[in-house]
């Protein structure tokens, strides 16, 4: 479970209370409005902030507009 910081075509960036390991890979899956949408992706960036809270970066490996695509059946 992770919120939020940032999202884009390409990747998100979570704020999550766990550390991670660069290119694991894993699945996600985000609420986009009241959809809910799969996602597999890959850690790419990791920061501690020495509070408990950490920024992780994911790198999509289908990308989010396909996946949205495929989702809506656009």
């Amino acid at each position: 479970m992770g919120r939020t910081l940032n999202v884009s075509e390409s990747g998100i960036l979570l704020e999550t209370n766990f550390e991670t390991s660069l290119d694991q890979t894993v699945s996600l899956t985000i609420a986009f409005e009241e959809h809910l949408i799969d996602l597999k992706g890959r850690f790419i960036h990791f920061k501690a902030f020495g509070n408990g809270l950490f920024q992780t970066g994911v790198e999509f490996l289908d990308g989010l507009v396909a996946s949205v695509r495929i989702s809506y059946g656009v």
